[in-house]
């Protein structure tokens, strides 16, 4: 019997090594993990979505500096063709020197330079309008003042083209902006809130349940204490409070067995009391038996002698 219950003790489950995976501890341990990986998932996705607002940025950026260069542009070759209107004007009394244009080329040739970063095509402007004021400095007629005025103008024409169509693709790309950056916002909201929601449902969930089970394991012992120990707590945990469960299970049991040895050897006890008692009494009894006897016996004897003796 003993070893049937040193056996019983060590199939207990409440005496078993605990894996580490189905503590408390461990389970604390993984829901900080998930939570941390959710998060720097949800962290990756949104970077990877403003990636996309920032190359919205840096488009504007470069749009800002080209419409810069192309303002500064547009104002060299306007004053070039101011210039070149009024030397090219029939109404001038004496022709105009082409040399007093040097320095208005000079700028206009830098600035369609710091252009080309933009778009090449504005190399060929800058080829037409070096064109005409080569021909005029090979032949300073009216004509190639006219061809110089004429190359100026579709120039001037084309950069207003360009600046029209950069005022287009700045409205689209902020508005392009705007849209990415709400959507950002909004999908950050959602994935903030799922995620609340979602590990604040677990949380709870699991916090509801480790409650109800402590209520459960108090009631019991209260039970336990209380000497109702008939019926062994049903156990639905493998981890640490299941263990205490599967223990105070065994606590009751061991009290019961306990209990049983002590009421038998009690009535063991007993039983010997009641012996010693009935020995006693049949010991006084048979003493008051025996007395009478012996003095009916020695009056027999007494009665004996003295017949003899007459």
């Amino acid at each position: 019997m003993q070893s049937a219950f040193l056996h019983g003790r060590s199939m207990n489950p409440a005496t078993s090594p605990l894996p580490a995976r189905k503590s408390l501890r461990a389970r604390g341990v993984l829901a900080t993990l998930a939570l941390l990986l959710y998060t720097l998932l949800s962290g990756l996705y949104v970077a990877g979505e403003r990636m996309r607002i920032n190359d919205s940025v840096t488009a504007l950026e470069s749009l800002s500096r080209h419409e810069k260069a192309l303002a500064l542009t547009e104002a060299a070759v306007s004053s070039a063709l101011v210039d070149v209107n009024e030397a090219s004007s029939a109404e001038r009394a004496e022709a105009a020197s082409p040399t007093e244009l040097r320095l208005y080329m000079e700028s206009c040739a830098k600035l369609f330079a710091a252009l080309d970063e933009f778009d090449p095509g504005y190399a060929r402007l800058q080829r037409a309008i070096a064109r005409s004021y080569d021909g005029l400095l090979a032949q300073p007629v009216r004509a190639r003042w006219i061809d110089l005025r004429e190359s100026l103008g579709r120039a001037a024409s084309e950069l207003d083209i360009r600046r029209a169509q950069l005022a287009e693709q700045r409205e689209t790309i902020a508005a392009t902006y705007q849209r990415s950056y709400d959507a950002v916002t909004v999908k950050t909201m959602l994935l903030s809130i799922v995620g609340l929601v979602a590990f604040g449902t677990l949380a709870a969930w699991f916090f509801s349940k480790l409650a109800r089970d402590i209520g459960r394991l108090e009631a019991h012992a209260r039970q336990i204490v209380g000497g109702t120990r008939g019926v062994a707590l049903e156990v639905q945990r493998d981890d640490e409070l299941g263990r205490l469960m599967h223990a105070v299970n065994r606590m009751a049991a061991d009290l019961d067995e306990r209990e049983q040895h002590i009421e038998l050897e009690r009535q063991q006890r007993a039983h010997q009391d009641k012996m010693l008692a009935m020995g006693a009494v049949a010991a006084g009894m048979a003493h008051e038996v025996n007395n009478p006897l012996m003095v009916i016996a020695g009056t027999a004897e007494s009665l004996k002698a003295a017949a003899l003796a007459r």
